[in-house]
């Protein structure tokens, strides 16, 4: 599957997690700096986003390969799906 972009959806392939960041103060506010796309918010719930946070902390630490999808809303891209390999 080739990347795709539609208006307000995108599925990116072959990427890496380059940084993390998060608030002392609220833990559901988690960003990811993906290589080549920059800074997307982590979105979900309070269990979701605790389950995102952990797979791009591991594929951030062995530098491993993710596919994700993303949607733009409140004038940012946000991350709810992604595949670590």
């Amino acid at each position: 599957m080739a990347e795709e972009t539609w208006r307000n959806f995108a599925a990116r392939e072959d990427r890496r997690i380059l940084a993390l960041f998060t608030n002392a103060l609220d833990d559901h506010n988690v960003w990811v700096y993906v290589g080549g796309l920059g800074w997307r918010k982590l979105a979900g719930d309070y269990a979701e986003v605790n389950i995102l946070t952990t797979m791009c902390t591991h594929a951030k630490s062995d530098n491993r390969r993710v596919d994700f999808t993303e949607v733009f809303s409140d004038d940012r891209w946000n991350i709810y799906r992604i595949y670590v390999f």
